[in-house]
């Protein structure tokens, strides 16, 4: 009891909840409580950069102060927050929406369907008339139809891109065909800011109607495509020719799946595994499928562990991959957490919400943050340097690709530079996320709760001795072309070298 009392009384002013409820003063909380609790704060906002950062806030309180639209607030805390480069800082909704989980009965409903719809923007389209237009359009950018399936779940949408300015947004995603009735024609899906000629950033909205905010800007290749998140594809006008990074193996061959990850044998020397996330709800998901297709394995000279947009989860949910891999000790950096009492409670809250935290993890949390409040405003231990060692190594496969783009991150990131440094591994394909160096991520509401903080309280020991990679990213040993067969690259390459 004394432990937690002393935890509440060092909160500060700026970390208990506002009278106001609005824009501005969620984000005069947040500047406060990101400098008393963040740990990259103060290596972030040093003397070379501090003019720069004063200059960064200030525009973004200018635009602020005149938003009244709560998804546009969000948007642009999430672009003040990118000065920080650390892609572990993320908000979380509260809509009411956010965790209502839909399904095929759900359509039905009709009451529920007229809910979701309310005030929901529309803008008439006629969907023969604009690709029409599209053939007399000199420079469509990135105005066409394109095909949305926005989950593995294949909720899929026809959606019409078009010029369409609001004083935030230039461009808009309009509903032409839903699959679903949660969803009618003419309808906004989509809002796109342009930040350059060939780029955007893009805020969907979801099945449940909920708002999600995409981390990084989609970019239009060369091929006319669009280099977005996976399940996006490009119809009208088509691409000039190449296939998406997004590019996967056809569903139809896969012989062993699940919801999260996949397995099949691209040829008698070449075996696939694609990893769609390492979150700890699929822990036992990937295990099952690594486990009922080890023989075949083992069996194959090559591997291929496809982990494209796989943003990262628990370090636990790729235990099943270490000994495939594995080749030679590998060197592990720990963590230190920083002690605030900002973040002795967002650890209790994680600890509190997250129905997958084993009984021996919440044993060791209750006494980390004994050991936080005796010693306030401190870095301590969390985890020491470790080398990672095994006694046997498996002679198949003898060599393993892993691909990897910029959605991969965080967890996903540890296991690359794991995989890194493994003799047998070549990673191909672009940069990572960089979103490695500040992590162990926790909850804190904001003072209009309709948002909550997640932010990093640890900072690896990488970053003294200058591995840092935040903002940077894994560099892959082979990169490839966005609009390449990523695949087929990887398979030509383990079976000519």
């Amino acid at each position: 009891m004394k432990k937690i009392l002393f935890a509440l009384l060092f909160l500060s002013a700026a970390e208990l909840p506002a009278q106001q409820c609005n824009c501005d003063s969620n984000f005069v909380w947040l500047k406060r409580y990101m400098e008393r609790n963040y740990p990259g704060y103060k290596p972030k906002v040093n003397d070379s950069t501090r003019a720069a950062f004063y200059s960064y806030t200030q525009k973004y309180e200018e635009l602020i102060k005149k938003v009244d639209n709560p998804n546009y607030c969000e948007y642009y805390i999430l672009k003040w927050l990118q000065f920080f480069k650390d892609g572990h800082i993320q908000l979380i909704d509260n809509n009411k929406n956010r965790n209502l989980t839909l399904t095929s009965k759900d359509e039905k409903n009709k009451k529920l369907i007229r809910k979701l719809n309310e005030g929901v923007e529309t803008i008439p389209i006629d969907s023969i008339e604009f690709v029409k237009s599209l053939d007399t359009m000199k420079h469509k950018g990135i105005q066409g139809v394109y095909a949305i399936n926005t989950s593995i779940n294949n909720s899929e949408y026809y959606v019409a891109i078009v010029k369409n300015n609001n004083g935030f947004r230039d461009y808009a995603g309009v509903i032409l065909s839903s699959k679903t009735k949660f969803w009618h024609k003419g309808e906004v899906k989509l809002e796109l800011r342009q930040i350059s000629d060939s780029a955007f950033d893009v805020m969907l909205y979801q099945q449940n109607h909920s708002i999600w905010i995409y981390d990084q800007p989609f970019k239009i290749l060369k091929n006319g495509d669009l280099d977005a998140a996976p399940y996006w594809k490009r119809i009208i006008p088509p691409p000039v020719s190449g296939s998406p990074v997004t590019t996967t193996t056809d569903e139809n061959e896969i012989t062993h799946c699940n919801a999260n990850a996949c397995f099949t044998n691209l040829n008698t020397q070449t075996s696939y595994l694609r990893i769609h996330s390492f979150s700890d709800m699929f822990t036992n998901e990937i295990d099952s499928v690594v486990k009922a297709n080890m023989n075949s394995i083992k069996s194959h000279k090559y591997m291929i562990i496809d982990l494209r947009y796989n943003g990262g989860g628990s370090d636990d949910s790729y235990t099943a991959l270490l000994p495939i891999i594995y080749s030679n000790p590998v060197v592990s950096y720990g963590v230190d957490l920083y002690s605030t009492p900002g973040n002795i409670l967002a650890i209790k809250k994680a600890e509190k919400e997250d129905a997958y935290l084993s009984a021996e993890d919440r044993k060791f949390f209750d006494s980390l943050t004994a050991v936080m409040n005796a010693h306030p405003y401190q870095y301590i231990i969390q985890a020491p340097d470790d080398t990672v060692t095994s006694d046997s190594i498996m002679p198949e496969p003898e060599k393993v690709v892993v691909l990897m783009n910029r959605g991969c991150g965080s967890t996903t990131e540890q296991f690359l530079l794991f995989a890194h440094d493994c003799k047998k591994v070549t990673l191909m394909g672009e940069h990572s996320a960089g979103v490695l160096d500040y992590s162990n991520i926790r909850p804190v509401d904001f003072p209009c709760p309709y948002l909550t903080l997640w932010y990093p309280t640890t900072r690896s020991h990488r970053i003294p001795i200058g591995k840092g990679i935040d903002g940077i990213g894994i560099a892959p040993k082979i990169k490839l072309a966005p609009d390449a067969d990523w695949i087929k690259a990887a398979e030509e390459y383990l079976e000519k070298n």
